[in-house]
């Protein structure tokens, strides 16, 4: 028997594992509903809007129509129904190549556009990987997301979170209570969600009735997708706890701890790859997309692009419609860089090149910094590297609103 036979063979000897690829499938559904009604993918990635290119490929073009992106997206939502539907009546092997597809799908498609990036992809990849390709499942995917729990809560030891000052509404925790709420998330992320193994049934029924409460509650604050997908991915803990577990014939113990210890040591260490760029990685944006991104940081912006004319006269417009954007994404250095790159490829008529401007700050600080100042954009074409520092982004401390030329 091949590797991939072992894997779909472990899954089909557990119920709980069976159980939990149909929850996998649902996630999907739920990504489709976000991206079919509440993002509009069909439009941002087939239809008029500017693209917004991913570093690993800065030259992305509208390649399909919206309405073939929307069938596009009516067959993901289908065979993830159907993954599901084969999981749950145990037909594993077809539901296995099913999952591969969803999956393969809904990555090539967020590869379109910068724009759709997310922490609930981070998540579900790395719990799918887990689920698909790895041995030992069970325990393994316990460890990835008390793991993902845990590089959330290390991300939000920062006064922004600590105070609430991160959070773009309060949702409905009281205004008094914001900063206990946070702190305790903190400590439910970082100690608390280790409870999950807890042998003692209070223990762990109360720390399970903890993460849903929270995903629950953040529900008004981050939108349906978030809490319904972890609702999902948790979906194996007490399936596990309810449901026994087989005796794993295909994989040795210790074969199964070293594929847990490498797995877990390649999630930790992406987790530190933005401290390996200069600056503040919550401005310059560089790194974090090996990472998660949650609630560290309320980065507030503005930007402008001066257009030079073929007369010598220059006009300076700000750039605006990012503020539709999630917060997350909107000051995000690679957006503009992707607004100035699309703005250079079809100049409008009598402009001969562009400067781009981008001041940030967090949100509380009294100035603006300096994060990108490139005249003559067009002329100098830089480029993003995802895996270092880019010299066109700057990463100075002490600029400010007086160091941003005009």
């Amino acid at each position: 028997m091949g590797w991939l036979g072992r894997q779909i063979d472990e899954i089909r000897s557990d119920r709980a594992l069976t159980l939990y690829g149909a929850a996998l499938a649902l996630a999907n559904v739920f990504t489709w509903y976000q991206w079919q009604f509440r993002t509009g993918v069909p439009d941002l990635i087939g239809g008029s809007a500017q693209p917004m290119c991913w570093p690993f490929w800065e030259n992305c073009h509208t390649l399909v129509s919206a309405s073939a992106v929307s069938r596009v997206l009516w067959l993901y939502l289908l065979l993830s129904g159907v993954a599901g539907a084969a999981f749950l009546v145990r037909r594993v092997g077809a539901a296995y190549a099913l999952l591969v597809a969803v999956n393969v799908m809904r990555t090539v498609v967020m590869a379109q556009d910068y724009r759709l990036r997310a922490n609930q992809h981070y998540m579900l990849n790395w719990v799918v990987l887990a689920f698909l390709f790895i041995p030992g499942k069970r325990a393994l995917l316990h460890h990835v997301l008390a793991s993902l729990y845990f590089w959330a809560g290390v991300l939000k030891l920062d006064w922004e979170w600590l105070s609430g000052a991160a959070l773009y509404s309060q949702g409905w925790i009281p205004a008094a209570l914001v900063p206990a709420s946070c702190i305790y998330v903190v400590l439910l992320e970082t100690t608390l969600v280790f409870g999950i193994y807890a042998r003692r049934s209070w223990i762990f029924w109360a720390t399970l009735a903890q993460l849903v409460a929270f995903h629950i509650i953040s529900w008004p604050i981050v939108g349906f997708w978030y809490p319904l997908l972890m609702f999902c991915l948790l979906a194996i803990v007490p399936l596990s706890r309810l449901l026994s577990a087989p005796a794993l014939a295909h994989h040795s113990s210790e074969r199964r701890r070293n594929w847990a210890v490498a797995t877990l040591a390649v999630l930790a260490a992406l987790q530190f790859v933005p401290r390996f760029f200069p600056g503040d990685s919550a401005i310059t944006g560089e790194g974090r997309a090996f990472a998660l991104h949650m609630f560290d940081a309320l980065i507030e912006c503005d930007a402008s692009m001066t257009y030079h004319l073929d007369d010598g006269t220059a006009r300076t417009t700000p750039l605006e419609q990012t503020k539709r954007l999630p917060h997350r994404s909107r000051c995000d250095p690679i957006i503009y860089f992707d607004l100035a790159r699309n703005t250079c490829r079809s100049l409008p008529p009598r402009v001969v090149d562009v400067d781009l401007a981008l001041r940030s700050k967090h949100t509380g600080e009294p100035a603006y910094r300096a994060v990108i100042d490139v005249a003559g954009f067009c002329a100098a074409s830089p480029s993003y590297e995802m895996w270092r520092h880019n010299a066109w982004i700057r990463t100075d401390q002490a600029a400010s609103a007086t160091a941003w030329r005009r």
